[in-house]
């Protein structure tokens, strides 16, 4: 029976990697169902942390899905098991687990905006994570505790605590510099450049653009190696991030020129990602590339080839919005049809942007159907306040102040305590960035400005 739960959790994983989400379930779910019998009769602790792993990867399966209740329910579980099991036998593995499985809780609640409640969970695992690291001093202690570090810098700045973001974050880039130094394997220089861009961006949050290049072209450099040795999956993903990065703040900075050389190296990892076999993951990675090589076409003037690569990045969002049915994808092809619309706009073609943006409202509007997320509910009033401006630009003011209604309205709905506010703002002014890449920033709409304007004060 061992033998074969070993089996079918190694199945879930790899229908996982594939997309398979529902056979995946499957395999888990016998999974599961094997180790609680088996821990019924043995009661040894390898058996009740077996099904820890099951709720691990079951939780983690229903989170990219958008399950979040489900997943809540695997993850508290999880919580209590573990705690059980430290209490019996406090070993460092057994509170290792207690800090992994807060660290989950925090994940879902922040996802689901809930940041008050995710900071807390993040904490306590914090207080755990820097006690192992004190008492063993190990580099996987020393690489746990990074990852802690990392995920209250993450609370902070999603709260416009860019202060406070930017000394966790720094903590993090001192422990894994130390754990890569110590330790001379290519997956702890990846965490080096993840620490690196962590702190760029919290640096660029702070206005402080010098700072952040120098630290994306660092994690660029640390990367570049390393990615050739971890796998071509996750080392490509990791060399992307800096790559993305330096792209949007070339456009962002008005220099298209440069972001042409990074755009093509990061079409060239997303190619590798998404050769032969394919995972969703190296789909989506060549969807997003997709993307940035149509921004930088579009700062260039080059509006047909910035059609072309939208276009691709659509076909590629919508494939895979329709295979895993995961918000995230879904996302995706809502930002594609946006940008394809912002592009109509530009050279004219009013009927045709309608066309995209009522596209990227059916699209914005199914997922809130499906999901209520606060991240869905926030793009679609992203997608409200376009098909306002283009109504107000073809001279139809009253339908325009209709959808700038639901706009208002729809963001009023999302969550009210000040962090989630704070994170949703963040968002927005994000996406602003993106169309000032386009040159529309003064196209804000005045709920945006109104929902922005009286959270001004921290940041």
């Amino acid at each position: 029976r061992q033998d074969v739960a070993s089996v079918v959790v190694k199945l879930g994983y790899l229908e996982q990697q594939e997309g398979n989400l529902a056979a995946a379930r499957q395999h888990y779910c016998e999974h599961l169902e094997i180790v609680r019998s088996l821990a019924v009769h043995l009661r040894t602790p390898e058996s009740l942390q077996s099904i820890v792993v099951s709720l691990e990867r079951l939780g983690d399966l229903e989170r990219a899905e958008g399950n979040l209740p489900v997943a809540r329910g695997h993850f508290e579980e999880y919580l209590a098991l573990a705690r059980n099991q430290a209490e019996k036998l406090p070993t460092p593995a057994n509170h290792r687990s207690v800090s992994l499985a807060l660290s989950r809780l925090g994940d879902l609640e922040r996802i689901d905006g809930n940041l008050a409640k995710a900071r807390s969970y993040y904490e306590d695992a914090l207080v755990i994570a820097r006690e192992l690291a004190r008492k063993l001093d190990t580099p996987a202690c020393r690489r746990g505790l990074a990852v802690a570090l990392e995920r209250m810098g993450n609370i902070n700045r999603d709260v416009g605590r860019f202060t406070e973001a930017r000394s966790f974050h720094e903590q993090q880039l001192v422990l894994v510099r130390a754990v890569a130094d110590q330790v001379a394997v290519p997956l702890h220089r990846l965490d080096v450049t993840h620490a690196l861009i962590r702190l760029g961006d919290v640096e660029l949050a702070l206005g402080e653009a010098n700072k952040a290049r120098q630290r994306y072209e660092e994690g660029l450099s640390t990367v570049r190696e390393p990615a050739r040795l971890v796998g071509i999956e996750s080392g490509a993903k990791c060399l992307m991030l800096p790559l993305e990065r330096l792209v949007d703040l070339e456009l962002v900075e008005g220099r298209p020129e440069n972001a042409r050389e990074y755009v093509k190296e990061l079409m060239s990892a997303a190619d590798e990602m998404n050769g032969a076999g394919a995972t969703p993951t190296g789909r989506r990675a060549k969807a997003l590339a997709c993307a940035r090589v149509g921004d930088v076409a579009t700062a260039e003037a080059d509006l047909s080839e910035a059609r072309r690569q939208y276009e691709a990045c659509l076909v590629l969002a919508r494939d895979l919005s329709h295979q895993m049915g995961t918000p995230a994808y879904g996302r995706d092809a809502v930002y594609a049809c946006l940008r394809l619309g912002d592009l109509a706009c530009e050279t004219g073609s009013l009927a045709e942007a309608d066309e995209f943006y009522r596209n990227a409202l059916d699209l914005a509007e199914s997922l809130v159907a499906s999901n209520q997320l606060w991240k869905n509910r926030r793009d679609l009033a992203v997608v409200l306040e376009r098909i306002a401006l283009l109504c107000w630009r073809e001279g139809d003011a009253d339908t325009a102040r209709i959808h700038l209604a639901e706009c208002s309205q729809v963001l009023e709905q999302l969550p009210v305590e000040a962090d989630a506010a704070n994170s949703t703002r963040n968002a927005i002014l994000g996406l602003t960035d993106r169309l000032n890449t386009l040159g529309r920033l003064a196209k804000v709409s005045a709920p945006l400005l109104a929902f922005a304007k009286p959270m001004t004060n921290d940041t």
